[in-house]
């Protein structure tokens, strides 16, 4: 028996638990990063010196860029492996994460922004194909329903966290939550 040589197309092993745990909790970090950086829109207008339009790219930048780069990673996904390309995105979400905290100018933040929502992209469609691949038939459902919770769940306390760490510690902080 032959093992193939593509590692996508090697079969993968099931979906336990603590992975679908663990797979939520990271992928609830991509809406969970849109919704709060929106309350803290005041304050980098004051910090970075520009006015509520250009802050508002903040957020379209975001959505229009993880709306755009969504089926790329999908098809990246494809190519390279579900989990491969999940891990990929997560590791660039959060060294983006760690660089947008560190911005010294707005159009800087901006583009980490948008290198942010690009990772987003990659991890939001191969973490559903990696439950479509590790789950039977039988539990793909709840499966799915929990990865679509938590990223539910993730989105509405965006900007409660926002409004907490953001008064507390200032916008900065915003973008460090992601990288523990």
């Amino acid at each position: 028996m032959s093992t193939p040589a593509d590692p996508a197309a090697r079969p993968a092993p099931a979906l336990g638990r603590p992975a679908l745990g663990g797979l939520a909790l990271a992928t609830g970090l991509v809406p969970l990063s849109s919704t709060m950086v929106a309350v803290a829109l005041v304050a980098v207008e004051a910090d970075l010196g520009v006015g509520a339009a250009a802050a508002t790219w903040l957020v379209t930048a975001y959505l229009a860029a993880m709306a755009l780069v969504q089926p790329l990673g999908g098809r990246v996904g494809d190519r390279l492996g579900h989990a491969r390309a999940f891990r990929w995105g997560l590791l660039l979400f959060l060294v983006l994460s760690a660089l947008a905290a560190l911005a010294p100018a707005f159009p800087v933040l901006v583009a980490l922004r948008v290198g942010q929502a690009a990772a987003g992209g990659l991890m939001l469609p191969n973490a559903g194909a990696m439950i479509r691949d590790r789950t039977d038939q039988g539990g793909r459902g709840r499966a799915l329903g929990v990865l679509a919770a938590a990223l539910a769940l993730a989105a509405a306390l965006g900007p409660v966290v926002g409004g907490l760490v953001g008064g507390t510690l200032g916008w900065r902080a915003l973008f460090l939550i992601p990288v523990p």
